[in-house]
């Protein structure tokens, strides 16, 4: 099992946003994150690794409607910010007795930790933290063969999904099943992919007989380690 959202759901919706550090909001949402994992015994908790501007839900919507955002954030400030963060929740997890990751997000959502380079500064922060491998995000962005080459070891989750890339016109972050061996072929290099929680994430719309199809063939695929 695995945490990587707010429960139980706040009354208002809110978008977890480390960037903007320790505050109020923040710090009932970092308790209730770890509260969840100690009551499930969860293996990980996961969380986005902060945003360069303030961000909102849009009004009225779908729950996976995209967001709204807001002023910008001083690249300091939000380091400075997600730091404190990143620094609580690892502590958090030591006393739950789980791991601690942040997920690699698409650039369109203008992440504060996006680059290789910029999850080195962390992980050299933050030598326990581990890697969310979100597959269909590294996808959209191109960056997954960086980010292999960089964390395979380091990876400790992944969300599965398929998002076409630049060079499978249209580019569209569509979180699709994946369908064959090809598609994932590259997650041979983290070494422990049969030990750690695959989570399948999808839009709306996917079917049952799509997920479960998807399901086989992961499946199939961990014969491989």
């Amino acid at each position: 099992l695995t945490v990587h959202g707010l429960f139980p759901p706040p009354e208002k919706r809110m978008w977890f946003n480390a960037s903007l550090g320790p505050t109020k909001e923040n710090s009932k949402a970092v308790a209730s994150f770890f509260k969840a994992a100690e009551i499930v015994e969860a293996k990980m908790v996961s969380i986005h690794p902060g945003f360069r501007q303030e961000i909102i839900w849009r009004p009225h919507e779908e729950p996976e409607s995209r967001p709204l955002t807001q002023r910008p954030i001083s690249k300091e400030d939000a380091w400075k910010g997600a730091f404190e963060v990143f620094e609580k929740c690892l502590e958090l997890a030591e006393n739950v007795g789980c791991d601690f990751a942040i997920e690699n997000v698409p650039d369109i959502a203008i992440p504060l930790v996006y680059s290789v380079k910029d999850f080195e500064q962390v992980f050299e922060r933050f030598p326990k933290m581990k890697l969310l491998l979100d597959f269909g995000h590294a996808l959209y962005d191109n960056v997954l063969p960086d980010f292999l080459e960089a964390y395979a070891s380091r990876v400790g989750q992944v969300h599965l999904h398929f998002s076409r890339p630049e060079a499978i016109a249209p580019k569209a972050d569509e979180h699709k099943p994946i369908t064959s061996f090809e598609q994932v072929e590259s997650l041979l290099k983290v070494k422990q992919f049969k030990k750690i929680p695959v989570i399948f994430e999808h839009w709306p719309g996917i079917t049952e007989e799509q997920i479960s199809a998807e399901k086989k063939l992961v499946e199939e695929f961990e014969k491989k380690f």
